[in-house]
């Protein structure tokens, strides 16, 4: 959008004035022009509101042009003023151009001198503009300065006058009172950057574009530093006479930079360790210490063992040349430094251990460096994951590098205690199914013998107690079957068919000594589930419905959004029971083995199903079990 041009034409006669608005406003519809025939009106009107341009007469009664003239720089110094009066001559000219008019111009006669004051309107306004805007950027300039690392510059680029701010001089490290041209100024350059920042001047020069570029200075001081320096065209009068610049020290901000990228590969890097299932914790512990060694920039780097006063070196990755190896072992009483973050499990930060703590310098290694953080295994200290050099440290660790140190310290003692509780848990399955087959061999072997002489006993004899016998065989046979399928079927289910749950659960009943009961099934859905575990649950309900709601007792079975239910209308349980009904052994049967509900709990967790227990619509039992798949959905 175009801005407006305001234009204030002060004469004593009123049609000179109106005709002289109407003209210009015809020629530029971007004039507005306002009109005052007297001096007193012309000075309130601009101090009102001043215009981008005043226009005035000289032959004014009570003050002509020249005073007015003067009055208004009194207080508008910069405002264009262009004297236009009929009155010409070499005196009337000389005073105006000393009392400072922007223009002068004789009035005359046809439009040809309108179209001539329109033109000198015009330039005087745009001038005044580019000046406005040039101070404007230079006082942003300077004030960017203020900032730190930031310096102005302007370039006349007929001459090739540099002009350089205190900010730029600092910057440089050049003396106030010191000159320099546009080639020294180039020279200030690395030589592989100078083409490309003549290239880009010569370009801000040709087009008058905004031209940035960022590149190697090299100051006086000897320091090379990265600078963003930008030109932005100042003036221009057809072609661009001045650039106007700034540059800014990025070199710190680079580091920055660098330093977030490399720690950024160094966490991937170390991610894609971690994550790698194929190598053994031995492997990932040590790419992992060379990783960290290389970032940090430590010599050494070693996890450890510690048991007892026994330092065994369970990892390292050192710098070549260096005669240290996974297996190593010395006496703690060698290394206090990591006697003490065993000790108080607690990581330690050392750049210059002599002068920070000498107490911990020791005799054999000389270790004079060193960052170090605890490994804890199961609540307990296990050893170190430390970094350290036999040289003091000429820059501090970062905060970064020590929450990165913690970070691998706490993911290695996660690891090993994952691991030992896999390993004790695989030992645990080991020992589990070694007694299920104890189970299964030497309790069913004299089970079997026991079960086949009371059979003969029972042919040839009559008595209540073999009876007793006979029962008291049924209940341990049931406790076995139940201890073995706890025993052996706890795994995940991994292979899934679809069951149809109709035909299933009229299988499941037919199986269960079920008496005079009443099975109702409202479901035709198929469930994504491994059938002969689905089975047991089923069984396991049905068993449990009948033996605690009586022969009588009506079961049924059916579905909901995501699951399905068994429920029945027996007495139920009680509130008060229903927390602990799923414990191995609990039962509330004196018959019962006390095994059945928790393996339905079990058979429910290795589908990830859950299992939950509520009252029935008629006060009985009601086991929902949700999270189901179901096959026809």
């Amino acid at each position: 959008m175009t801005q407006l041009t305001s234009v204030l034409h002060v004469d004593d006669e009123p049609s000179i004035a109106d005709l002289t608005g109407t003209f210009l406003e015809r020629q530029n519809d971007q004039f507005a022009v306002e009109t005052a025939t007297s001096v007193e009106e012309g000075l309130e009107m601009v101090n009102d509101r001043p215009p981008d341009c005043v226009i005035s007469d000289y032959n004014m009664p009570g003050m002509d042009g020249i005073e007015f003239l003067q009055t208004v720089r009194e207080e508008y110094p910069e405002l264009p003023f262009i004297l236009f009066t009929g009155k010409g001559s070499e005196s009337v000219a000389s005073e105006a151009i000393s009392a400072g008019v922007t223009d002068y111009l004789q009035k005359g006669s046809g439009s040809e001198q309108y179209e001539l004051l329109g033109n000198r309107i015009r330039n005087a306004v745009q001038a005044r503009r580019e000046t406005q805007r040039a101070d404007r950027q230079e006082q942003q300039m300077r004030m960017t300065e203020f900032a730190g690392d930031t310096g102005s510059f302007e370039l006349d680029t007929e001459s090739g006058e540099l002009r350089l701010t205190d900010g730029l001089r600092d910057l440089i490290d050049l003396p106030t009172e010191a000159g320099l041209s546009l080639d020294d100024a180039i020279g200030l350059y690395h030589p592989e950057d100078r083409e490309d920042v003549r290239q880009t001047i010569d370009r801000a020069r040709q087009t008058g574009e905004r031209t940035h570029g960022t590149w190697r200075l090299q100051a006086q001081d000897g320091d090379e530093r990265l600078v963003d320096v930008t030109f932005a065209r100042a003036f221009t009068n057809g072609d661009v006479t001045t650039l106007r610049g700034a540059l800014h020290d990025v070199t710190e901000r680079k580091h920055r930079e660098e330093k977030i990228t490399d720690r950024e590969q160094t966490l991937r890097s170390a991610y894609e360790i971690i994550a790698d299932g194929d190598r053994s914790v031995s492997e990932q512990l040590e790419a992992l210490l060379a990783v960290a060694r290389d970032h940090i920039g430590t010599d050494y780097a070693t996890f450890s063992h510690i048991q007892e006063d026994q330092y065994e070196f369970e990892r390292v990755a050192v710098a070549p040349g260096i005669d240290l190896q996974a297996g190593d072992t010395i006496d703690l009483i060698e290394l206090p430094i990591c006697e003490r973050v065993f000790e108080t499990a607690e990581p330690l930060v050392l750049s210059d251990v002599a002068a920070d703590a000498p107490e911990l310098v020791d005799s054999e290694w000389g270790i004079a460096c060193y960052l170090g953080a605890p490994v804890v295994v199961n609540d307990a200290s296990y050893g170190t994951f430390c970094f350290y050099d036999v040289e003091p440290r000429s820059e501090a660790f970062s905060e970064w590098e020590q929450t990165f140190v913690e970070l691998l310290g706490d993911w290695v003692g996660a690891e090993l205690t994952r691991r030992q509780a896999t390993e004790q848990l695989q030992q645990q399955n080991e020992q589990l199914e070694e007694f299920a087959n104890v189970v299964s061999h030497d309790l069913r072997n004299p089970l079997n013998v026991a079960q086949g002489r009371l059979e003969l006993a029972q042919g040839e004899y009559d008595s209540e107690h073999l009876n007793a016998i006979g029962k008291a065989h049924a209940r341990m046979e049931a406790l076995i079957e139940d201890l073995l399928t706890l025993a052996r079927d706890g795994h995940e289910v991994t292979e899934f068919t679809a069951v149809d749950l109709s035909a299933l659960i009229d299988n499941c009943w037919a199986a269960v000594e079920t008496n005079g009961a009443t099975l109702v099934t409202d479901t035709d859905r198929t469930v994504q589930a491994d059938r002969s575990r689905l089975k047991q649950l089923f069984e396991n309900l049905i068993r449990n419905a009948v033996e605690h709601g009586g022969d009588d007792v009506t079961v049924t079975i059916g579905a909901f959004e995501n699951g399905f239910y068994i429920a029945d209308d027996g007495p139920g349980i009680p509130q008060a029971k229903r927390d602990d009904i799923f414990e191995v052994g609990f039962s509330t049967n004196t018959g019962g083995t006390g095994f059945g509900l928790s393996i339905v709990k079990q058979v429910a967790e290795a589908h990830n199903w859950g299992v939950q227990l509520s009252e029935s619509e008629n006060g009985g039992a009601r086991f929902e079990i949700p999270g189901v798949n179901f096959a026809d959905s």
